[in-house]
Parts: structure tokens; sequence; C-alpha cells
């Protein structure tokens, strides 16, 4: 019984050995045993890290330093860099160097001795060089003198130029990879962006070479209003030291016409800069009409006809507004306004106009021309309209604003959204200091921003279609030798749903704008206070402008404030 039991156990130790036998534990081997080697060494005190890769079919591991380093900078990397480099590895699973890795002179030939998984030696030299650059791409380039930018395209090797108009040739602004070349270059040459061009950049090493293709595209538009972010400041003048315009507080209005800026000063010629470049052109020449209470302000209207008005009572009490077609023509009278009228005690006196006077569209097809009355917390303002190229009459109609909670003084200006008398319009003024935007059709408050609460002098409007979009420019300038302002705004008035809240100056020249419909500001930064030496603005003078690029691609606000700068801001819609 013995026997048999023994014979049961033994068969069932038999099959548990024939049926499980044990799994080969023999680790597999790597190709590749060892990863990488990383060479530490101190550079002007600072630890470096370099890395060096084993190449199949190779012992070699060699470890490339720059020739440079920083590799933008002129510092060459000394040979001695190399000989007291820290040595790490990144190894396979399993894997040792039997010599200890600690510090290894990179400039000699250094040998280890690597054991894989199954016990096979192999063995690696590892060895450094320092060795010259091979980036060789376009990292960046423009064409400022034409305030242009150019999209780079490093997969496609390509950059676009983002330009509608054609181009004169000039010179370009390129950065390329540090210690490589450009051929041909365009900061030193001249070339025509208007056909295809090729660049070759040449890598440090001479030998490394990328060619790309330079083409002017169109750029597409956004569906409606400007590109957020798009600003770019193109000149920024001081009437003095850049312009040469000594005459103080007597600079008062700003108009656009063609490619021209002009400056309005009273009782000299106007100035006339270039609109893109901010360079003075030459002046125009205003004849009869120059005087101090006779070219006491000017603008322009959509298609560039200049209007220059008077300052009643001061030049008598026939308010006039003179016009011209541009630079080269002398100005002509446009309106005569009689604006006297009979005091309580019998006498005759006049009303005050002349310090702005707006207009929305063109004296060539529809307008609206507005004058407002100046004195103690007026609301009321002179309108005229153009219908076809005419006045529909000589006599203006006077406009009461109602619902403003007060109204204005010496300093108001008043702009219609579009050219009729239906349109509404927008009030900044002083001492309302609330930027108002009125009901055209009833001529009542629709909405105003918060009062600002300072004692600075609100007194420019303009508004301009862009894109879809509608945009206002307004001020507040700083007639003291104290305190902040000289303050622009930018905002967007397409409609009511962000005019809330407020523009908030306050005394110490910081604004924080609390209302959303804000695009861009400017504070403290181009009035006569952030000149040394400059005289105040006594008269509190400045001005804004909007005006539109021929293509339709590009918005530029202009603004002045006298005895300061005037400053040309580019805004664009282009969908990048």
């Amino acid at each position: 019984m013995k026997k048999v039991i023994f014979s049961i156990i033994s068969a069932v130790l038999l099959l548990g050995v024939t049926s499980c036998q044990p799994e080969d534990m023999t680790p597999e081997t790597s190709a590749a045993p060892i990863t990488s080697v990383t060479a530490t060494v101190m550079i002007n005190g600072t630890a470096v890290e370099f890395t060096g890769y084993p190449v199949e079919g190779s012992e070699y591991i060699t470890i490339e330093f720059p020739w440079f380093y920083p590799v933008e900078s002129d510092n060459l990397l000394s040979l001695g860099t190399l000989t007291n480099a820290k040595m790490t590895a990144v190894l396979a699973n399993n894997v040792v160097i039997k010599e200890p890795l600690l510090r290894m002179d990179l400039t000699q030939e250094n040998k280890i001795t690597v054991v894989d998984q199954v016990k096979n030696e192999h063995t690696y030299i590892i060895t450094g060089k320092i060795v010259k650059l091979t980036d060789c791409e376009i990292l960046d380039f423009s064409i400022p003198a034409l305030n242009l930018a150019g999209i780079v395209k490093p997969a496609q090797q390509t950059v676009s130029v983002l330009a509608v108009d054609e181009l004169p040739k000039t010179l370009a602004a390129v950065t390329i990879s540090p210690h490589a070349t450009i051929s041909p270059d365009p900061r030193v040459e001249e070339l025509d962006y208007n056909q295809e061009l090729e660049f070759t950049v040449t890598a440090h090493d001479g030998k490394t070479k990328k060619t790309y293709k330079v083409n002017k595209e169109i750029p597409p538009k956004r569906e409606t209003g400007m590109r957020i972010g798009s600003e770019k400041i193109i000149f920024e003048k001081q009437f003095v030291a850049d312009l040469d315009l000594t005459t103080a507080d007597m600079t008062t209005g700003l108009a656009v016409s063609g490619d021209y800026l002009i400056i309005n000063t009273r009782a000299e010629d106007a100035m006339v800069l270039n609109r893109f470049t901010g360079e003075k052109v030459s002046s125009m020449a205003l004849d009869a009409i120059k005087g101090s209470t006779t070219n006491f302000y000017m603008t322009s209207d959509d298609d560039g006809n200049l209007l220059f008005c008077n300052l009643t009572p001061n030049d008598g009490t026939t308010f006039k507004i003179w016009t011209a077609t541009g630079i080269n023509e002398a100005p002509s009278l446009y309106i005569e306004h009689d604006a006297s009228y009979i005091d309580g005690e019998g006498a005759t006196q006049g009303n005050s106009h002349g310090r702005k006077i707006s207009i929305q569209g063109s004296l060539n097809s529809n307008a609206v021309i507005t004058a407002p009355f100046y004195g103690p917390l007026n609301t009321q303002f002179l309108r005229w309209v153009v219908k076809d190229g005419k006045l529909v009459s000589a006599e203006p109609e006077t406009i009461v604003v109602q619902g403003l909670a007060l109204g204005w003084t010496t300093n108001c200006d008043i702009c219609y959204v579009d050219p009729s008398e239906t349109s509404d319009y927008f009030i900044h003024s002083y001492s309302g200091n609330s930027l108002s935007w009125v009901t055209g059709a009833t001529n009542t408050l629709k909405a105003g921003l918060n009062k600002m609460s300072v004692n600075y002098i609100p007194n420019a409007v303009d508004i301009l279609k862009f894109n879809g979009g509608t945009y206002l420019a307004t001020n507040q300038a700083n007639s003291f030798s104290w305190g902040g302002a000289d303050f622009i705004w930018l905002l967007d008035v397409s409609t009511t749903d962000n005019y809330s809240g407020g523009l908030d100056a306050d005394y110490n020249g910081e604004s924080k704008p609390k209302s959303n419909a804000v695009l861009w500001q400017s504070y403290h930064t181009y009035g006569p206070r952030a000149i040394p030496g400059a005289p105040i603005n006594a008269n509190g003078n400045s001005d804004v402008c909007l005006a539109p690029s021929a293509d339709g691609y590009y918005m530029y606000m202009y603004f002045m404030f006298c005895n300061g700068y005037v400053v040309g801001v580019q805004f664009d819609c282009l969908d990048m």
C-alpha cells in the first residue's frame, strides 16, 4: 500500500516538473546600451551642460561645443573650457560603466567600457570639439520706412510682405541666426519688393544654407473692425526741437489732405508734414486769412478738403469758414454767418464761435458741419448741412442739446457719426467733462461716460467709420504748470454695448479707463510737461484727427498738444 501511494505522489511531482518549466530570465540586450553623455563645464562662473550621442557603427561619442557662448554674442569659447568637464551618462536598464564617470579632459580621447545586460563589453571613446554654428534662419523681417510687416514662415522658408500699394525700392530690417550671413543683404541694399525675391542665409560654418522666397502679399481683412493690439506709433515730433515751430500757445488744429498732415498755427502759414513719417514737407500759404483771430482753427473732410475758421467776436461779429481743396490752393470764403445779437441794454454783441469746428462727410457730396456756441454753461451749436456737394442753406440751424447734466464754457467739440442731420453725434467739453452720446433725431442725451473729476480740458472729438466699425478719438489737455493730463483716447463706438464707465483721469498724470469702449490711450507722454523747459499750454490747445489709408487697410490717428508733440499712430484691420 505504501508503494502505491509513493508511486502516485511521484507521478504528480513528475507531471508538475514537466508542465511548469521555469521562464528564461536572461535579460534582453539593447542596441544602444548608452543613450547619451553630458558634460557640465563652467563658463564665466556659470555651470552649462552640453550633450553628445552615440552614432551607430562608431565607437566615438563626440560632445559639440559652440564657437561662441552665448551663441548670439561675440564671445569665443576657449578650448580650456573643455579640460575639466564633469560627466554624467544615460544608460539602458541593467547597463553599467566599469570606470567611474567623474571628470574628463575633453580635448583628449577618454575611453570607457560599458557592460550590457548579458555581460558583453562595449568600448566607447568620449571626446569634445568646438564647432562653428549651423543655424541659418530668417527670424524676423520688416520694412520700417514703409511701416510694413513681414510674416516669416519657417517651415515653408518664405516671407510675406503685407502690402497693397506699389512699393518703392527700399531697405529692410532683418534678423537672422547668430553669426549667419544673408545674400543679398536687404539691410544695406535697396530692393524691389513688388517682385519675388530670393535670400540665401548661410550659417557661421559657411556650408549650411537655406533659401527663402520673399513675396509681397495683399493681406486679408478682418470681417469687421480694427485688429486689437495693432497700434503702432509711426512718428512723434516735438514742435520746437523737431519741427522748428517756436511760436508758443498758438497751434490749434490738425487736418489731413492726401498724403499730408497739416498743422494750423494762428497768424502763420500752415505747416505741412508727410503724414506717414512726420517729416516736414513744406508750408501752405494762407495769404489774406492769416491772422491771430482769422486762421484760428482748421479741420478737414473725408476727401481732404481743408476748412479754416475765424474766432468771433474777437474778429468781429461775422463768423467765417474758408475752404481749400488741398495744400496748393489759397483758401476761399465758403460760409459767412452773422453772429451778432442785441443785448438787454440795446448794444450789439457777438456770439462766440470758432474755437472748434467739425465736419463729418465731404463737401463734394454730403456733410454736416458743426460750430459750438461758447459761453457760460452752453448747450447750443450751429449746424450746416451739405447735400450733393452744395450747402442746403448758408444760414445754419441752431441746435439745442437736451439732457446734458452740465453744459460747456469755452471748450467744446461736436462731431456727427454720419453725414446726415439725423445721425447721432458726440460732444466732449469743459466743464461738462463727460463724453456724451446724443441721439441726432431728437438732440437728447442717449448715453454718457462718467464725468472726469479733474480740472483739465477736453476739447476735441473726431469720428471715423473703418472696416465696418465706428471709432472715436478724443483728448484732455493740461493748461497748468502742475498735475498730469495730456491724455488721448481711442474708443469703439460701434454700439452702446460697452459705452459705460468712465475715462477716469486724475491729477497724478495717471489714467485707468473703466469703459470697455476704450481701445487705446496715452497718458502724460506728449504734452509740453513731458518736455523739460517747454512752456505750458496756456490756452489749452489740443486736437485729434482720424483718417484711413487709401486702400482701407489702415486707420491713422493724429493728435497734438500745443507746445508739446504732434504724434501719428497706425492701426490696421488685417486678419493675422
